[in-house]
């Protein structure tokens, strides 16, 4: 699945998901627990990343060059 793929599925699970952004499914763990990932939904146990939402935090995090990264 590409980002962009207008045949993805609007609600992916966090495999889907951590695919879908090109991060691992650990990593997408470790930012539900300390923060700093892309939104989700949690309904019981089951855990629901909206597509927009994902495309929303990636565009959030685009830079056009690596000093924008530096801590001011």
């Amino acid at each position: 699945m590409s980002p962009g793929d207008l045949h993805s599925p609007i609600k992916l699970n966090r495999r889907e998901a951590a695919e879908y952004i090109g991060a691992s499914y650990p990593t997408l763990c470790t930012w539900a627990s300390v923060g700093g990932g892309p939104p989700y939904i949690k309904v019981g146990r089951k855990v629901v990343y909206m597509r927009s939402d994902l495309d929303a935090w990636m565009d959030s995090r685009r830079v056009t060059c690596t000093a924008e990264l530096a801590d001011p």
